[in-house]
């Protein structure tokens, strides 16, 4: 069937598209004050120097003495995306959160987008699909993907059976 945008084009019969806002939620990452940096015991504050390469890296990492809200607080299948940078080139990487790092949470220049669909979603996130639309958004004074263009991304969804077959192969 036509799916209703045109660059997607057509899709299965069974298939719905839909903006992200509908299927989960972009938050933006914590702010705070270099006094509230520590050398180690507090609270991992993910950053874009700790997705390298598709990866989870904890080689460059920071760690704050605050009281974190519970929303900003990562859990497993939280996608981390690089929501802004001086580098237009790392806007848009991304990772999800396994078991390992959750309880940590992420600095003002990340979003996580958090949605029951997560297996399926990240590897929309790591699509062109994805670059492709995220790309139109950037400006060369801003490099920045604001949570209102996140949120009006169009995603192909199967139903969740097919999902995560689709997930798994890939």
């Amino acid at each position: 069937k036509d799916s209703g945008v045109e660059w997607i084009g057509d899709i299965p019969e069974h298939w719905e598209v839909k903006k992200l806002k509908y299927i989960g939620e972009s938050i933006i990452g914590i702010t705070y004050h270099p006094r509230e940096i520590i050398p180690k015991n507090g609270t991992l504050v993910l950053r874009s120097s700790n997705i390298q390469n598709g990866k989870l890296c904890l080689v460059d990492c920071v760690y704050i003495d605050k009281k974190i809200p519970s929303r900003l607080v990562v859990r497993q299948g939280d996608i981390l995306i690089c929501s802004r940078n001086g580098s237009r080139a790392l806007i848009g990487k991304n990772i999800t959160i396994d078991e390992s790092i959750e309880g940590s949470t992420f600095g003002a220049f990340m979003t996580i987008f958090r949605t029951e669909q997560f297996e399926f979603i990240s590897k929309y996130f790591n699509s062109q699909v994805f670059s492709g639309q995220s790309g139109l958004f950037l400006t060369s004074t801003i490099n920045q993907l604001t949570i209102n263009t996140i949120n009006s991304f169009f995603v192909a969804l199967p139903p969740k059976p097919e999902q995560t077959l689709i997930a798994n192969y890939l």
